[in-house]
Parts: C-alpha cells; structure tokens; sequence
C-alpha cells in the first residue's frame, strides 16, 4: 500500500473500473493487511453512523429502532465479511477463478470509497438535502456498475452477467444470513432495551 497514489485509482474507479480491479489485485495486498482494512472500513462506517445521528437526530420515534454504534459496527463487519466469502464461492461455482485476496481487496476499496461518498452526502444533507440525496442515488447505481467490472475482472469471467449472477445469488444470500442474525441478535438487544 506504500507508495500508492490514491488519487488517480480513484478516479480510474469511475472512469475505468476494470483497470482499477486489475491495478488492486495487482498489489498483492496479504490477507492479513486486507481483513484488517475491511475492520477499518466497518469502524469508519459506524463512526459516520454516529456522527449522522449527532448531526442530523432522527425523529425520537425511530431513534429506539436504530442500532447502538457498537452493533452497527458488528451488522457491517459481518457483512462485508459475508460479502467477500460469498462472492468468492458462488464466484468459483460458476467458473471464476479469483482468490479471496481478490476479492477482499476489491470489496474493502469500494467500501472505502462509499463511507467517503456517504461523509460527502451528510455534509450535503446539512446545506442542501436534494442534493444529497442525489447524489446518494447516483452512487448506489453507479456503485454497481463498479461492482459488476471488479467481479468480472477477479474471477475472469468476460462477462457481466455472470457477474451480475454472482452479485444477485450472493445478495440474497447475505440478506438471508443477516436476518437469520439479526433476529437473534436484534430480540436480544430490543429485550435487553426494554428491561433498562
């Protein structure tokens, strides 16, 4: 990671999103480097959560169902740890060829570039909340079209739709997981809540 320049992989992130994949797996970033960098993006995730709370307070009502910063941080981490796992397998299922090296490096640098996407968005919020909200929407479908080419590019499939296969089964998966977890994990916390 030393000696990398940001900047202009960013920028080949919007403009050529199949370079960008190959120049990051081109890094040879360890597992170990990059399982820590997806703990960061989830840190960076729930301090932003926090700071969005702070900032803009949603209504008392809804405050009780969001997450503590702590569990949102645990819901991020597992899920961006579900998300390389299972983009990686169903990858190889349907012929890919990418490592979870790969895959890991590719999840983690899009992450990283969405939680500075969404401190743009609050900051927009607090001055133009149109604006924000714009430009939300144009990341989350952008930031498909970024996610198609990295899977394309790590499994070597020379096809977006077998990427976009691999993108919907893994999704679907996820979310099943996650609710699995959640309706553990959320009760807990809700009776836990309920008794203070």
């Amino acid at each position: 990671m030393t000696g990398t320049d940001w900047r202009p992989l960013t920028v080949a992130t919007i403009t050529d999103p199949a370079g960008a994949a190959r120049t990051l797996i081109g890094l040879g970033l360890t597992r170990d480097v990059l399982w820590t960098a997806l703990l960061l993006v989830a840190v960076l995730n729930a301090l932003l959560f926090a700071v969005s709370n702070i900032a803009l307070p949603p209504p008392p009502e809804l405050s009780v169902l969001l997450p503590a910063p702590i569990l949102y941080f645990v819901v991020v981490a597992a899920g961006l740890s579900l998300s390389v796992v299972s983009l990686h397998v169903f990858g190889r299922l349907l012929g890919g060829t990418g490592t979870l090296e790969d895959i890991m490096v590719l999840v983690g640098w899009i992450q990283l570039l969405r939680v500075a996407i969404q401190a743009v968005a609050l900051f927009l919020a607090l001055l133009a909340p149109v604006l924000s909200a714009m430009v939300v929407l144009a990341a989350v479908f952008y930031g498909i079209f970024i996610m198609l080419h990295f899977i394309n590019q790590a499994h070597n499939f020379g096809s977006l739709m077998r990427s976009a296969g691999v993108l919907l089964i893994s999704a679907l998966a996820i979310l099943l997981v996650l609710t699995f977890i959640l309706s553990f994990v959320g009760g807990s916390f809700l009776e836990a809540y309920a008794h203070v």
